[in-house]
């Protein structure tokens, strides 16, 4: 019979051995830190982040693949008004975990935020954590809202309200400066503003 061909067995065991470590009397490499392979991020209140991704290495900074689909906990700080997804429109429910899949190094995840000014992101494969900054930026104050007990109260109880500033589109945001607020109300007659909870 003919054969006709070629090959590099150099490169064909190299390839192998990479894929099969253990059968080649190696060991498989392992990770030992997590990164953030995007730069952190400035984004406005509400709005949807770019995509963030994290990277699992080994010792010297090599990306290392997993063998088997590895979760990576989510979390941010502080943690209040602050959500991640897995889409780019941070729609849908939001997640706490997202998951690198067997064969790669890496994933990604999206957030947003409704409070305004510096944040960290946290993510996590076990024991081993990461962190990295972002920026919440406010949109300008566009109206006021006032939240008030939609209950019947009692004639003399002493009952709480909050203002709050919102931006064109309804979110929270902040004033730059401390602003003062007039209080009034119609009619005028039996009702008091007071600052504390007692109403002293």
């Amino acid at each position: 019979s003919l054969w006709m061909g070629c090959a590099n067995f150099d490169e064909a065991e190299q390839a192998f051995c990479k894929r099969n470590p253990d059968r080649c009397g190696q060991q498989p490499d392992t990770y030992s830190q997590l990164a953030f392979t995007t730069a952190p991020q400035t984004i406005e209140l509400g709005s949807c982040s770019t995509e963030a991704r994290v990277q699992l290495q080994n010792a010297q900074g090599a990306p290392v693949n997993v063998t088997q689909d590895t979760p990576v906990a989510l979390s941010a700080t502080p943690v209040e008004r602050f959500q991640f997804f897995t889409n780019s429109s941070c729609t849908g429910a939001p997640v706490t975990m997202v998951g690198i899949p067997a064969g790669a190094n890496s994933t990604g995840f999206y957030f947003k935020g409704t409070r305004a000014g510096a944040a960290t992101l946290n993510a996590s494969v076990g024991m081993i954590s990461e962190s990295q900054g972002a920026t919440l930026s406010a949109t300008p104050a566009a109206a006021l809202a006032l939240t008030l007990p939609t209950s019947g109260v009692t004639v003399g109880t002493c009952l709480g309200g909050q203002v709050h500033v919102k931006d064109e589109g309804g979110s929270d945001t902040h004033v730059d400066t401390a602003t003062s607020v007039s209080l009034s109300s119609n009619p005028v007659e039996g009702i008091t503003f007071y600052s504390d909870a007692a109403c002293t």
